[in-house]
């Protein structure tokens, strides 16, 4: 079989959050799990130097060239962004492809779709580059989370591309450095139900987000030992003169799910984990 017939194929799960939501961008853990449903993507090298892609899920399709820089067509542009991101990292293409890309995850239900397209994206775009690499599952979160967040200035962080790289439970630490564990306690199967109620995720990460870097941000020049990663909900009562109610309310949850989140770990790494006090 000629290079220009050889298939390549990858999929990656979707994933859902079990605790810390919300908090891995404010470089606090975050436990996540993947889920049974997947993107898939499927293609082999074509003569020229254009790629195709089909999207039949979406009844859509897009086609560009392959240069030094790929100009982007719209707003969190991942397909385009991802090849950019790899041509910078070495990567070459001396011909182009024609894929098609296929999934079962919901999309705009916190389910991270988009990450799993990108983290999928990136492994096949490796595999059917010229160096025919098979990255590492770290190497693939780190270039997933520099093209979907960092590419495009996005507020999120580092879950949803470590979560479905690697599979799995994770808990995942991003501060003082990134940490991943993976979690091998068995909590038996959930059942993932979709409204079909759009999420726009994007917009309540800015508002989260922003909204407690800024409480952070006022309360670090007024108090240089204020630090999100030693701080606990019983403590707030210290700053009650500094924050308005909504504030304090935010601040809370942020630290409860903390918390929270911590004491799930705890439980999830003992050798018997209580499943009343887990909530199974």
């Amino acid at each position: 079989m000629s290079a220009l017939e050889k298939n390549v194929k990858v999929s990656t799960p979707g994933r859902i959050c079990l605790f810390g939501e919300h908090q891995d961008y404010l470089n606090l853990p975050v436990i996540a799990a993947a889920i049974s449903k997947r993107v898939k993507i499927v293609g082999t090298k074509k003569s020229g130097n254009k790629i195709f892609i089909n999207l039949p899920d979406i009844n859509k399709h897009e086609e560009f060239q392959l240069s030094e820089k790929i100009p982007y067509s719209k707003e969190r542009d991942y397909l385009r962004s991802s090849v950019n991101l790899m041509l910078r990292n070495g990567f070459t293409f001396s011909s182009g492809f024609e894929c098609e890309i296929t999934g079962k995850i919901p999309i705009n239900t916190g389910t991270a779709s988009s990450s799993a397209l990108v983290v999928s994206w990136i492994n096949f775009l490796a595999r059917i580059s010229d160096q025919e690499k098979i990255l590492s599952n770290y190497e693939i979160a780190e270039l997933a989370h520099e093209s979907e967040v960092v590419e495009f200035s996005e507020p999120g962080g580092m879950m949803d591309h470590y979560s479905t790289a690697l599979g799995g439970i994770i808990y995942l630490k991003t501060f003082p450095k990134i940490n991943v564990q993976k979690l091998n306690c068995n909590l038996g199967s959930f059942i993932l139900g979709n409204s079909e109620e759009p999420k726009n995720t994007t917009d309540i990460l800015a508002r989260v987000k922003n909204g407690v870097l800024n409480i952070a941000s006022r309360l670090k020049q007024k108090y240089p030992d204020f630090d999100l990663q030693v701080l606990s909900d019983e403590s707030l009562k210290n700053f009650e003169n500094d924050l308005n109610e909504q504030e304090l309310k935010l601040l809370f949850a942020t630290l409860r799910n903390k918390k929270i989140t911590q004491e799930a770990h705890s439980l999830m790494n003992s050798n018997k984990c209580d499943e009343e006090k887990f909530g199974i």
